[in-house]
């Protein structure tokens, strides 16, 4: 199954985090397969790191491996969680 989800947010939220964002768009795609259920077969959440996270004074507002607090989120149990680093 695919399923795409993007979102575009036009007002600033500074109390939006960029995991909140990723829960936000991962669960869009979820939504575009049409079924709920599919989070319980998910085995691996697969991620490329953000370029901001290197970005000095403000690598520390961005998570290094935002896979993880994205599965606990959604609810996505006992999956691998990889993160490119490159």
């Amino acid at each position: 199954m695919i399923g795409a989800g993007q979102k575009t947010w036009h007002a600033i939220d500074t109390s939006r985090t960029p995991v909140e964002a990723l829960v936000d768009a991962a669960a869009a795609a979820i939504a575009d397969t049409g079924s709920s259920r599919l989070v319980h077969a998910i085995d691996a959440v697969a991620m490329v790191r953000f370029i901001a996270d290197t970005t000095p004074g403000i690598g520390a507002l961005f998570p290094r491996n935002p896979g993880s607090p994205l599965a606990q989120r959604l609810g996505i149990r006992d999956a691998h969680v990889l993160i490119a680093l490159h």
